[in-house]
């Protein structure tokens, strides 16, 4: 019988009941490591997940599409297109996808057999190749066509070595298309303006310091973002005060001065444009 393959631009959530199979789990060819839970999100706007405790199994999250925030022990970190992060069992994180771009998430919780313990890190890794990103999203489409049909040894055996084909792939096997020169100066841009929210700089004054023509940077930032580099820059600050009116109690002044907004009017304007709601009301849902 012929599985269907995942579709991608749906949501989707499975168990496995691999782990109450301590039988399963002790085979030589899964030897510990197999999917437990996984799942697909498309286009997760306000997605977001808090564990201040951790959770029993690893967490493998791999952004199809757009990007959003990580944040592993109290490390920050965004999650871009074709980037997948393993986060390790019984460890603080949180995550939630960017509002102006949300993702599009495939998620894994797993066991980790003692053979394959070395086998990741909490690094992010990125799949650079198109090739590549089409080979390990080849093997997430066998791995839920499997989790998706009925539960036997051998579909155990089939899903644990699948979830390490993904692992090995995205960790250990070399993926050396070199970056586009273009991907190289967004990526500087983004970073520079992630680390200064606070400050306001004009497009001028952004492509001095990056060391690029202003028309340069701003195609650049119209053909990934469909946006200007301001505006980019203005979203990023917005998704900071999100996550501050979300995750705290810090008044709506304090946040706007803490990027930047000297007036808080101005400051609340500048959010209900980006995101839709005043700032009283987004903390407020």
């Amino acid at each position: 019988m012929r599985t269907r393959e995942a579709n991608f631009d749906d949501d989707t959530q499975l168990v496995f009941p691999i782990k109450n199979d301590s039988a399963a789990l002790a085979h030589p060819l899964i030897a510990g490591t197999a999917p437990v839970e996984l799942g697909h999100y498309a286009v997760a706007r306000h997605h977001c997940q808090i564990r201040p405790q951790g959770q029993a199994e690893w967490l493998l999250l791999h952004c199809l599409a757009g990007e959003g925030e990580v944040v592993v022990a109290g490390q920050r970190r965004l999650l871009r297109a074709n980037e997948l992060i393993c986060i390790p069992p019984q460890t603080p994180h949180e995550y939630a996808a960017s509002l102006t771009a949300p993702w599009t998430l495939v998620w894994c919780h797993f066991r980790l057999g003692p053979a394959a313990s070395g086998l990741v890190t909490p690094a992010i890794q990125r799949l650079r190749s198109p090739a590549r990103q089409q080979q390990v999203l080849a093997h997430w489409s066998e791995l839920f066509a499997v989790c998706a049909a009925q539960y036997t040894l051998a579909n155990a055996v089939c899903a644990s070595q699948l979830l390490s084909v993904i692992l090995a792939e995205s960790y250990w096997l070399a993926d050396d298309q070199p970056q586009a020169a273009g991907n190289e100066h967004l990526t500087q841009a983004i970073s520079h303006m992630q680390r200064h929210l606070g400050v306001h700089q004009s497009l001028a004054d952004l492509a001095q310091v990056l060391a690029l023509p202003k028309s340069t940077l701003s195609r650049l930032f119209h053909q990934a973002y469909q946006m200007g580099p301001l505006d980019y820059w203005t979203r990023l600050r917005m998704e900071k005060a999100c996550q501050q009116l979300r995750l705290s109690r810090i008044p709506v002044k304090t946040i706007a001065a803490q990027l930047g907004y000297a007036d808080p009017l101005y400051f609340s304007r500048q959010f209900k444009r980006v995101i839709g709601l005043a700032p009283s009301q987004y903390r407020a849902r």
